[in-house]
Protein backbone atom coordinates (compact mmCIF):
# COMPACT_ATOMS: atom_id res chain seq x y z
CA UNK A 1 0.00 0.00 0.00
CA UNK A 2 0.99 3.65 -0.33
CA UNK A 3 1.90 4.61 3.25
CA UNK A 4 1.43 8.29 2.41
CA UNK A 5 -2.31 7.66 2.82
CA UNK A 6 -1.86 6.29 6.36
CA UNK A 7 -2.47 8.56 9.33
CA UNK A 8 -0.95 6.11 11.84
CA UNK A 9 2.26 4.19 11.19
CA UNK A 10 4.31 1.82 13.32
CA UNK A 11 7.92 1.20 12.25
CA UNK A 12 10.29 -1.42 13.59
CA UNK A 13 8.49 -1.86 16.91
CA UNK A 14 10.10 -4.40 19.26
CA UNK A 15 9.28 -5.39 22.83
CA UNK A 16 10.60 -8.09 25.12
CA UNK A 17 9.50 -9.30 28.54
CA UNK A 18 12.42 -11.00 30.25
CA UNK A 19 13.59 -13.66 27.83
CA UNK A 20 10.43 -13.53 25.71
CA UNK A 21 10.50 -11.42 22.54
CA UNK A 22 6.86 -10.34 22.22
CA UNK A 23 7.34 -8.04 19.19
CA UNK A 24 10.09 -8.28 16.59
CA UNK A 25 10.50 -5.22 14.36
CA UNK A 26 6.80 -4.82 13.60
CA UNK A 27 5.56 -2.43 10.90
CA UNK A 28 1.91 -1.47 10.59
CA UNK A 29 -0.07 1.30 8.92
CA UNK A 30 -3.66 2.40 9.39
CA UNK A 31 -5.67 4.33 6.80
CA UNK A 32 -8.54 6.66 7.76
CA UNK A 33 -11.89 4.92 7.48
CA UNK A 34 -10.56 1.40 6.97
CA UNK A 35 -11.53 -1.64 8.99
CA UNK A 36 -8.17 -3.34 9.49
CA UNK A 37 -8.19 -6.94 10.70
CA UNK A 38 -5.46 -8.14 13.05
CA UNK A 39 -5.17 -11.91 13.41
CA UNK A 40 -2.81 -14.50 14.82
CA UNK A 41 -2.63 -17.20 17.45
CA UNK A 42 -2.58 -16.42 21.16
CA UNK A 43 0.86 -15.05 22.02
CA UNK A 44 1.53 -13.86 18.45
CA UNK A 45 1.98 -10.25 19.60
CA UNK A 46 -1.38 -8.66 18.81
CA UNK A 47 -2.17 -7.56 22.36
CA UNK A 48 1.38 -6.32 22.94
CA UNK A 49 1.14 -4.08 19.88
CA UNK A 50 -2.20 -2.69 21.04
CA UNK A 51 -0.83 -2.06 24.53
CA UNK A 52 2.05 -0.09 23.01
CA UNK A 53 -0.32 1.99 20.89
CA UNK A 54 -2.52 2.58 23.95
CA UNK A 55 0.39 3.80 26.09
CA UNK A 56 -0.01 0.96 28.58
CA UNK A 57 3.52 -0.29 27.92
CA UNK A 58 6.50 1.22 26.11
CA UNK A 59 8.31 -0.44 23.19
CA UNK A 60 12.02 -1.16 23.50
CA UNK A 61 12.79 0.22 20.05
CA UNK A 62 10.89 1.48 17.02
CA UNK A 63 8.74 4.49 16.36
CA UNK A 64 5.14 5.52 15.94
CA UNK A 65 4.09 8.29 13.58
CA UNK A 66 0.82 10.21 13.48
CA UNK A 67 0.15 12.17 10.30
CA UNK A 68 3.81 11.64 9.40
CA UNK A 69 5.24 13.05 12.64
CA UNK A 70 6.89 10.89 15.33
CA UNK A 71 4.88 10.64 18.54
CA UNK A 72 5.53 9.16 21.95
CA UNK A 73 2.61 7.66 23.83
CA UNK A 74 3.67 7.46 27.49
CA UNK A 75 0.22 6.72 28.90
CA UNK A 76 -3.42 6.11 27.91
CA UNK A 77 -4.36 9.77 28.44
CA UNK A 78 -1.94 10.85 25.70
CA UNK A 79 -3.32 8.11 23.43
CA UNK A 80 -6.83 9.54 23.91
CA UNK A 81 -5.60 13.06 23.23
CA UNK A 82 -4.08 11.82 19.97
CA UNK A 83 -7.45 10.35 18.93
CA UNK A 84 -6.68 6.70 19.65
CA UNK A 85 -9.25 4.67 21.60
CA UNK A 86 -8.99 1.07 22.73
CA UNK A 87 -11.83 -1.21 23.77
CA UNK A 88 -10.30 -4.23 25.44
CA UNK A 89 -11.97 -7.58 25.94
CA UNK A 90 -12.31 -6.81 29.66
CA UNK A 91 -14.46 -3.69 29.24
CA UNK A 92 -13.28 -0.73 31.30
CA UNK A 93 -16.37 0.08 33.38
CA UNK A 94 -16.84 1.36 36.92
CA UNK A 95 -19.34 -0.90 38.72
CA UNK A 96 -22.31 0.87 40.29
CA UNK A 97 -21.74 3.93 38.07
CA UNK A 98 -24.57 4.54 35.63
CA UNK A 99 -24.24 4.52 31.85
CA UNK A 100 -23.77 8.27 31.57
CA UNK A 101 -21.05 8.36 34.23
CA UNK A 102 -19.16 5.53 32.53
CA UNK A 103 -19.60 7.17 29.13
CA UNK A 104 -17.87 10.30 30.40
CA UNK A 105 -14.98 8.64 32.26
CA UNK A 106 -11.81 10.66 31.73
CA UNK A 107 -13.61 13.56 30.07
CA UNK A 108 -13.89 17.10 31.48
CA UNK A 109 -17.46 17.68 32.59
CA UNK A 110 -19.48 20.91 32.74
CA UNK A 111 -19.82 22.31 36.24
CA UNK A 112 -22.25 24.53 38.02
CA UNK A 113 -21.63 26.00 41.48
CA UNK A 114 -18.57 23.77 41.78
CA UNK A 115 -20.50 20.54 41.10
CA UNK A 116 -20.80 18.45 37.96
CA UNK A 117 -23.75 19.66 35.90
CA UNK A 118 -25.08 16.28 34.83
CA UNK A 119 -28.01 17.81 32.94
CA UNK A 120 -25.61 19.69 30.64
CA UNK A 121 -23.37 16.63 30.41
CA UNK A 122 -26.35 14.53 29.31
CA UNK A 123 -27.26 17.01 26.58
CA UNK A 124 -23.68 16.88 25.29
CA UNK A 125 -23.72 13.09 24.81
CA UNK A 126 -27.22 12.82 23.32
CA UNK A 127 -26.01 13.23 19.69
CA UNK A 128 -23.66 10.26 20.14
CA UNK A 129 -26.36 8.25 21.93
CA UNK A 130 -28.71 8.86 19.01
CA UNK A 131 -26.00 8.09 16.47
CA UNK A 132 -25.41 4.65 18.01
CA UNK A 133 -29.09 3.90 18.50
CA UNK A 134 -28.72 3.46 22.26
CA UNK A 135 -32.16 2.67 23.65
CA UNK A 136 -31.40 1.98 27.33
CA UNK A 137 -31.62 4.71 29.97
CA UNK A 138 -28.40 6.59 30.69
CA UNK A 139 -29.36 6.44 34.38
CA UNK A 140 -29.20 2.64 34.59
CA UNK A 141 -26.28 1.09 36.45
CA UNK A 142 -23.82 -0.69 34.14
CA UNK A 143 -24.20 -3.73 36.41
CA UNK A 144 -27.69 -4.14 34.96
CA UNK A 145 -26.63 -3.90 31.31
CA UNK A 146 -25.73 -6.65 28.87
CA UNK A 147 -22.22 -7.02 27.48
CA UNK A 148 -23.52 -5.67 24.16
CA UNK A 149 -24.84 -2.53 25.86
CA UNK A 150 -21.51 -2.05 27.64
CA UNK A 151 -19.80 -2.23 24.27
CA UNK A 152 -22.06 0.58 23.09
CA UNK A 153 -21.00 2.65 26.10
CA UNK A 154 -17.35 2.05 25.23
CA UNK A 155 -17.89 3.01 21.59
CA UNK A 156 -19.83 6.10 22.68
CA UNK A 157 -16.92 7.11 24.91
CA UNK A 158 -14.55 6.80 21.95
CA UNK A 159 -16.80 8.99 19.80
CA UNK A 160 -17.14 11.60 22.54
CA UNK A 161 -13.33 11.72 22.59
CA UNK A 162 -13.53 12.31 18.80
CA UNK A 163 -11.31 9.30 18.16
CA UNK A 164 -9.77 8.73 14.73
CA UNK A 165 -8.99 5.09 15.51
CA UNK A 166 -10.95 2.62 17.62
CA UNK A 167 -9.24 -0.69 18.36
CA UNK A 168 -11.60 -3.52 19.29
CA UNK A 169 -10.23 -6.68 20.91
CA UNK A 170 -12.41 -9.77 20.36
CA UNK A 171 -15.61 -7.70 20.38
CA UNK A 172 -18.05 -10.54 19.67
CA UNK A 173 -16.63 -13.04 22.15
CA UNK A 174 -19.62 -12.61 24.49
CA UNK A 175 -22.25 -11.35 22.04
CA UNK A 176 -25.19 -13.16 20.50
CA UNK A 177 -25.56 -13.37 16.73
CA UNK A 178 -28.10 -10.53 16.75
CA UNK A 179 -25.91 -8.35 18.98
CA UNK A 180 -22.91 -9.05 16.74
CA UNK A 181 -24.84 -7.96 13.65
CA UNK A 182 -25.72 -4.71 15.37
CA UNK A 183 -22.06 -4.14 16.19
CA UNK A 184 -21.06 -4.88 12.57
CA UNK A 185 -23.56 -2.28 11.35
CA UNK A 186 -22.09 0.32 13.68
CA UNK A 187 -18.53 -0.56 12.57
CA UNK A 188 -19.48 -0.09 8.91
CA UNK A 189 -21.13 3.26 9.69
CA UNK A 190 -18.08 4.48 11.61
CA UNK A 191 -15.82 3.38 8.77
CA UNK A 192 -17.96 5.28 6.27
CA UNK A 193 -17.52 8.39 8.41
CA UNK A 194 -13.72 8.14 8.22
CA UNK A 195 -13.02 6.48 11.57
CA UNK A 196 -10.50 3.64 11.35
CA UNK A 197 -11.23 0.38 13.16
CA UNK A 198 -8.48 -2.02 14.22
CA UNK A 199 -10.42 -5.26 14.58
CA UNK A 200 -8.77 -8.09 16.51
CA UNK A 201 -10.51 -11.46 16.33
CA UNK A 202 -9.97 -15.21 16.05
CA UNK A 203 -13.25 -15.48 14.12
CA UNK A 204 -12.07 -15.55 10.53
CA UNK A 205 -15.57 -15.28 9.04
CA UNK A 206 -15.97 -11.92 10.75
CA UNK A 207 -12.52 -10.78 9.66
CA UNK A 208 -13.23 -11.64 6.01
CA UNK A 209 -16.69 -10.07 6.12
CA UNK A 210 -15.74 -6.77 7.78
CA UNK A 211 -12.14 -5.95 6.96
CA UNK A 212 -10.71 -4.18 3.94
CA UNK A 213 -7.15 -5.13 4.88
CA UNK A 214 -5.80 -7.91 7.07
CA UNK A 215 -2.51 -8.20 8.95
CA UNK A 216 -1.30 -11.55 10.27
CA UNK A 217 1.02 -11.88 13.27
CA UNK A 218 3.12 -14.92 14.15
CA UNK A 219 5.72 -15.24 16.90
CA UNK A 220 5.86 -11.49 17.46
CA UNK A 221 6.30 -10.63 13.78
CA UNK A 222 4.06 -9.27 11.08
CA UNK A 223 4.18 -12.00 8.46
CA UNK A 224 1.49 -10.73 6.08
CA UNK A 225 -0.49 -7.56 5.40
CA UNK A 226 -2.75 -7.65 2.33
CA UNK A 227 -6.08 -6.56 0.93
CA UNK A 228 -8.98 -8.77 1.96
CA UNK A 229 -9.54 -9.86 -1.66
CA UNK A 230 -6.17 -11.64 -1.63
CA UNK A 231 -7.19 -14.02 1.18
CA UNK A 232 -9.69 -16.76 1.78
CA UNK A 233 -10.46 -18.50 5.05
Amino acid sequence: MNTSTAFLQVKGLSKHFGGVQALRGVDLSIIPGEVHGLVGANGAGKSTLIRCLAGIIQPDIGEMLLDGSPVRIPDPQVARELGLSFIHQELNMVPKFNALQNMLLGLPKPKRAGLVDWRSARSQVLPVVKRLGIAFSLDVSVDELTVADRWLISIARALIFKSRLIAMDEPTASLSAEESERLFRIIRELSAEGIAILYVSHRLDEILDLCARITVFKDGQRVLSVQRAELDK
